[in-house]
C-alpha cells in the first residue's frame, strides 16, 4: 500500500477531534446499555478485566459482555442487533468487508501469536503434517482459524484438493473428532485443551506460530457513534487504563468459569494493547485477496472500514496508520 505518514497539521487537527477520518459526524451520548459480544477467552482479556474490576462502571458505563464462543459468532451477533459493539479477529471482518456489511473498527486489542493450531488422533494415521493428505479436516468457516488452516497447508504445499475440508461451528468440532467425523481440526483453548485431556497420548498438535499472526479488534456498526458516542470513547479510555495494568488471570478466570491453568498456559500467545496499525490493513488486504482467488476482484480500500477519531482522542500515539 502506497502513501505517506500523516502530516504532523493533520494528526493534531485529529488528536484534538478536529477532524474525522471518513466515520461520519457525532451527537449527544445516550444512557442506554451498551452490549459487547465478547470472544470467552483472553484475546479479550481487556475488556473482561475491565469488567470484572467495575473499571466500566467506575467510568460512569454501563457495560454488559455477551459471551460467545468466537469472535466470528460475536460479530454475527453485532450484525443481527444482539450487541452494540464486538470483539473479532481480522479474518471476519475482511469476510464482512466482502460481503459489504456496515462496520467500524474502532481499535485492535489483542495481537495473538500462536493463537490457532491443529489437533489430531494418531489413531486416525496421522503423525506428521504431511499425514494431513487425504484426511477430513474440520474448522470454523472464514474464521482466523480457517485462515490459519489454509496459511498452514500452504507453507507445506498441500492442496485443499489432497484431503477434505469440513465446516463446523467452533463449539462443534471436539466432539467431531471424538466421533469420528472428522480426523482434526484447526482451531484454539479452551477447545483444543478439551480434545487434548479426552485423547491423552493419542493426540497430536502441529503449531505454526511464524504464518499468522491474529489482531483482534473492536467493532461496531456506525450508528454506535452517533447513538453512543461518549460512551463509545469512555469505553476506549478504560481500555487504555487497562493495557497498562498485568492480567490478573484468577479475575477473569472467575468471570469467565474457567480453570486459571488454561489461561495460564495460553498467556504468552495473547499481547493485549490498543492501537490501530498499518499492518492491520496489510493483512485484511492479504486476506481479501485470498477470498478473491478464482473470481474478478473487487477493489476494497479497507480504509474505509476503519475509524481512527475515538482513538485519537484517547491516545494519539496509539494510532499508526499510513494513508
Amino acid at each position: 500500500m502506497k502513501g505517506k505518514l500523516l502530516p504532523f497539521a493533520v494528526f493534531l487537527m485529529l488528536a484534538l477531534g478536529l477532524l474525522g477520518w471518513g466515520c461520519g459526524s457525532k451527537e449527544r451520548a445516550s444512557s442506554a446499555t451498551l452490549r459487547i459480544g465478547v470472544q470467552s477467552n483472553l484475546a479479550s482479556a481487556l475488556l473482561i478485566q475491565a469488567k470484572a474490576e467495575g473499571a466500566f462502571a467506575a467510568q460512569g458505563l454501563d457495560v454488559d459482555l455477551v459471551m460467545y464462543p468466537s469472535g466470528k459468532r460475536a460479530l454475527e451477533g453485532l450484525f443481527a442487533g444482539e450487541v452494540d459493539l464486538a470483539t473479532s479477529a481480522e479474518m471476519p471482518l475482511s469476510v464482512a468487508a466482502l460481503e459489504g456489511k456496515e462496520f467500524k473498527i474502532f481499535a485492535e486489542i489483542c495481537e495473538l501469536t500462536d493463537g490457532a493450531w491443529i489437533v489430531a488422533d494418531r489413531e486416525r494415521g496421522i503423525h506428521s503434517a504431511s499425514d494431513l493428505r487425504g484426511k477430513r479436516i474440520g474448522t470454523q468457516k472464514h474464521s482466523a482459524v480457517h485462515y490459519f488452516l489454509i496459511r498452514f497447508l500452504q507453507a507445506r504445499e498441500i492442496e485443499l484438493t489432497e484431503l477434505q475440508l469440513l465446516f463446523f461451528p467452533a463449539e462443534e468440532l471436539h466432539e467431531r473428532l471424538l466421533a469420528g467425523d472428522i480426523d482434526a481440526y484447526s482451531m484454539r483453548n479452551p477447545f483444543i485443551a478439551e480434545t487434548l485431556k479426552a485423547l491423552g497420548p493419542r493426540a497430536v498438535e502441529f503449531h505454526d506460530p511464524v504464518i499468522y499472526v491474529q489482531m483482534f479488534c473492536l467493532a461496531g456498526t456506525p450508528e454506535i457513534r452517533t447513538r453512543s458516542p461518549e460512551e463509545l470513547v469512555g469505553i476506549l479510555e478504560v481500555l487504555h487504563r487497562q493495557e497498562r495494568k498485568p492480567l490478573d488471570l484468577n479475575k477473569i478466570a472467575g468471570f469467565l468459569n474457567v480453570d486459571p491453568k488454561l489461561l495460564q498456559d495460553d498467556v504468552e500467545r495473547h499481547q493485549p494493547l490498543l492501537t490501530l496499525r498499518q499492518e492491520l490493513i496489510l493483512m485484511m488486504e492479504a486476506e481479501l485477496a485470498m477470498l478473491q482467488e478464482g473470481a474478478e476482484p473487487r477493489e476494497i480500500n479497507v480504509l474505509n472500514w476503519i475509524c481512527s477519531d475515538e482513538l485519537m482522542q484517547v491516545t494519539p500515539a496509539a494510532v499508526k496508520l499510513i494513508r
